[in-house]
């Protein structure tokens, strides 16, 4: 992480929570896990790993 990542996030925090206290139902999650267990089980899939 740096600077760059806190500016970012902070921008995109404030608005959803100002749309949330607007009364708008906003879908913000805070993190995914994109890389973990299961990108690593369909990589050993397609290339017949086990």
């Amino acid at each position: 992480m740096h600077i760059g990542h806190i500016f970012s996030y902070t921008q995109a925090e404030v608005i959803a929570r100002f749309k949330r206290m607007s009364g708008c139902n906003v879908f913000y999650p805070f993190g995914f896990d994109d890389n973990g267990l299961p990108t690593e089980r369909l990589v050993e899939k397609e290339i017949g790993k086990k």
